[in-house]
């Protein structure tokens, strides 16, 4: 297994997992991540869980996802959080 950040070219395997995951949401979704970003200007952390058939698999299998969130506030510093403005989350 090798975990390593999101890439703008993991967009449709990274939904479609989400999609299958039985307690995945809307909010692990790739749009959620984007609206988080563009009105909050948060930064975005995501990371990927993966793990390859073979060596000459040039489609690894994704394992897992989390999505992290870097929020500065003046009143509680800087943290990460999964999903943040979410009902829902996690890995």
């Amino acid at each position: 297994m090798k975990i390593r950040l999101y890439r703008i070219t993991d967009r449709e395997s990274w939904n479609d997992y989400v999609t299958r995951h039985p307690e995945g949401s809307i909010f692990h979704l790739i749009q959620w991540r984007n609206v988080v970003v563009q009105t909050f200007q948060h930064q975005a952390h995501y990371l990927v869980a993966e793990e390859s058939k073979s060596k000459k698999d040039l489609q690894p299998s994704i394992l897992g996802v989390l999505p992290l969130f870097h929020i500065k506030s003046m009143l509680f510093g800087n943290y990460l959080v999964s999903i943040p403005f979410a009902e829902l989350g996690g890995i």
